[in-house]
């Protein structure tokens, strides 16, 4: 029921933007799981965080597309709404990463 692309951009945002050119080990994490009335879907990586104003940055499509389609399931779901973080998490390895979280409700409609 999760339409791919909550996946999939965030994924590729990591790949493209922060680990391609990382030295050392590059990691991603996919993880899923329940918490509350939902799930939590977490993208996550050991690239040196979301660097907004970064030269490294791409154009931010992928993000505003992400943003954009939830805002228009939202506005269906009413208050059942889903909600998304971005933000730099230190990791176990001291590293800083790049976390993309995704709190899909219960009895969330993905139709559009």
């Amino acid at each position: 029921m999760l339409p791919s692309m909550m996946i999939q951009i965030p994924v590729e945002n990591a790949v493209k933007h922060a680990l391609r050119d990382k030295p050392g080990d590059r990691e991603l994490w996919i993880t899923a799981e329940r918490r509350g009335n939902g799930v939590c879907i977490c993208v996550r990586d050991n690239g040196g965080g979301y660097r907004p104003n970064s030269n490294r940055r791409g154009t931010g499509t992928g993000l505003r597309v992400i943003m954009q389609t939830i805002q228009i399931m939202n506005a269906k779901n009413g208050d059942n709404a889903i909600d998304v973080t971005i933000h730099n998490v230190e990791l176990p390895s001291g590293e800083t990463g790049c976390e993309m979280m995704f709190l899909l409700p219960d009895g969330y409609d993905f139709g559009i």
